[in-house]
């Protein structure tokens, strides 16, 4: 682990900006972070039922397809209820990804209310890939609902980067947030997760290391 273990949001974007600007794709930082989610998700599995893979219109969301797609690859049963239908999405590494669960015969659906409450019932263990630590502001519809469904649900959440609603900089609750079991933070960990609500929202926090040129740490803003 790097000598800068906390970070804000912001530097976060600037490490990831910095290792673009360098070469690195974007895709391939999607990548590293949703085969490391997938390894985690693999160890702490209990049973045979299906994963649920929630997902946003965000980056967020392409690591749960990345997630989605080691799933599948694995044998292990999921699906992926989508609150931003994947036709919606802008060109990019999210929809790249999401184009390539059609291959590993992935269902994806439109997470409506009530195929939400039924995959959530059958779920083994449900991924949180709704909102990153891009979020600004309260948390709006229809993702309040989701959250408030899937907290409602009781199974054991693994959040991506960050719970779902959790400010990324002051741990505060926006409005409404994900109680994951365990986050899975990508290159650092986010300043919120550790301070305000975060604690109580977080769960067990393990830190996945991303591919940064070794310069990242110590040159970009």
């Amino acid at each position: 682990m790097h000598h800068e273990t906390v970070v804000s949001v912001s530097r976060m974007r600037a490490l990831d900006h910095h290792a673009i600007a360098s070469g690195v794709p974007g895709r391939l930082l999607m990548e590293v972070a949703g085969h490391g989610a997938f390894r985690f998700l693999s160890r702490v599995r209990t049973s045979d039922q299906p994963i649920t893979i929630l997902t946003g219109g965000g980056n967020n969301a392409g690591d749960g397809f990345v997630v989605a797609r080691y799933c599948a690859a694995a044998g292990m049963s999921c699906q992926v209820l989508a609150v931003a239908p994947v036709d919606s999405l802008p060109d990019g590494d999210t929809r790249k990804n999401a184009s390539l669960l059609e291959a590993f015969s992935v269902p994806v659906a439109t997470c409506d209310p009530e195929a939400l409450v039924r995959c959530l019932a059958d779920s083994d263990i449900v991924v949180d890939g709704l909102l990153g630590t891009g979020l600004s502001g309260d948390v709006r519809e229809p993702y309040r609902a989701v959250i408030s469904a899937l907290n409602g649900s009781k199974r054991p959440v693994l959040s991506l980067d960050i719970p779902s609603g959790l400010c990324g900089d002051s741990g505060h609750v926006l409005g409404s947030a994900v109680h994951a079991r365990w986050t899975v933070t990508f290159g650092a960990r986010k300043q919120g997760l550790l301070i305000g609500d975060g604690p109580a929202h977080t769960g067990e926090v393990t830190v996945v290391p991303l591919p940064f040129p070794p310069d990242a740490w110590t040159t970009s803003p």
